[in-house]
């Protein structure tokens, strides 16, 4: 499911991230990986040709991963600050590794935006 990165909309238009992982303890170190899913050549020329779209992604995130199918794009298309899987059967492949970054706090507003996603995915509606 989308991860909304805020409650309201910039510039008309939620920033969404297509996944989000929130690592809960000390000894995984806190890592909140993003992910941008892309399964078309098109999609993903789209991405790296606006890089300002991944912005919010990266601001919320400490590593940022692209989730392709094997073979979509080549790794040396993976700009620096991201990563890459590809997903074989059931199985993600790292085939790039996102550097770690520090990452800045979440935001009040990103805060409540995980918890509505929460609250959305555990109670029925």
């Amino acid at each position: 499911f989308e991860m909304p990165t805020g409650t309201g909309y910039a510039h008309g238009e939620p920033n969404r991230i297509d996944a989000f992982h929130l690592a809960c303890l000390p000894s995984e170190g806190f890592k909140r990986p993003a992910y941008e899913i892309k399964v078309s050549r098109l999609d993903f020329m789209r991405e790296i040709k606006e890089p300002r779209k991944r912005r919010a992604a990266l601001r919320v995130s400490n590593q940022f991963y692209f989730v392709t199918p094997p073979g979509l794009v080549a790794v040396t298309e993976i700009p620096l600050e991201c990563g890459l899987y590809e997903v074989e059967g059931d199985k993600l492949v790292e085939m790039v590794v996102a550097p770690f970054r520090d990452g800045l706090p979440a935001s009040w507003h990103f805060f409540a935006a995980f918890a509505r996603r929460l609250q959305k995915d555990l109670v029925p509606a």
